[in-house]
């Protein structure tokens, strides 16, 4: 899969972030996406290869919460309005 931006750098940074937060902020693919992550990383994503090898990752960890940025799960501290990504951390636990 390629993206092709056009223009300067800044611009397909911006571009790239608009995207991120769309992402993060749709309901079927922000909440799929953290539940599948964590599924993956705790060995438990059925189809995926480490499925069954890791019994001892209960807990996947989130690179963070609040703050915004583009692994925040939150728009920005703790009282923000929460991204979809966050109802899939929610659903997890």
């Amino acid at each position: 899969m390629g993206v092709t931006l056009n223009g300067s750098a800044a611009t397909a940074c911006s571009e790239l972030g608009v995207l991120l937060n769309l992402y993060k902020n749709n309901s079927t693919f922000g909440q799929n996406y953290i539940l599948s992550n964590f599924r993956q990383a705790t060995g438990t994503e059925v189809g995926y290869f480490n499925f069954g090898t890791l019994p001892h990752w209960l807990t996947p960890n989130q690179f963070m919460f609040g703050g915004g940025g583009a692994y925040g799960l939150l728009s920005g501290d703790i009282f923000s309005t929460p991204f979809q990504t966050w109802n899939g951390f929610k659903t997890y636990q």
